[in-house]
């Protein structure tokens, strides 16, 4: 049953960047711990934006793994593999693991710039497992879809 609650969380977060010629390796590991205020008898609690049933002051670890060519001419292409899972006494509730291509355009950098760096980022994974994608309710062939835009920019500098 749904109901409000609050709480906090405690994000902890390890990444590693390597590059290699036009060959990027990306790793990007978090830890969270929670502590929400659910009802009496409630072990876990939905988190949203991790697709994880997570334990009520428990642990929680996702990371994605990105392995990606990087052109000189704005174009980055590649493959990312992630996984989540919640760390709950007993019966868990499963881990998440998905896979996919990804691909990022930047326009054009412009260092020191108010609006540099303009960026149109995609990408599609597919679930390799899911507690919740079992086929009967959601089709598995549905990917996960992500479409982002970002830039950088500089609205005051001091030299």
């Amino acid at each position: 049953r749904h109901y409000p609650t609050n709480g906090f969380e405690v994000h902890l977060r390890g990444l590693g960047l390597a590059k290699f010629g036009p060959v990027a390796v990306r790793s990007d590991t978090n830890a969270y711990y929670s502590d929400v205020d659910i009802r009496s008898g409630d072990t876990v609690y939905y988190h949203p934006r991790l697709d994880l049933l997570m334990p009520d002051r428990g642990w929680g670890l996702t990371s994605d793994e990105d392995l990606a060519y990087v052109s000189d001419f704005g174009l980055v292409a590649g493959v990312r593999y992630s996984v989540a899972t919640a760390f709950v006494d007993g019966e868990g509730p499963g881990s998440i693991m998905r896979l996919g291509p990804l691909a990022a355009y930047t326009f054009f950098d412009d260092p020191g710039s108010t609006w540099n760096k303009p960026t149109l980022i995609a990408m599609f994974q597919w679930w390799l497992i899911h507690p919740s994608r079992t086929g009967q309710d959601t089709h598995q062939g549905l990917p996960y879809i992500a479409v982002a835009f970002r830039f950088d920019g500089e609205l005051w500098r001091s030299d």
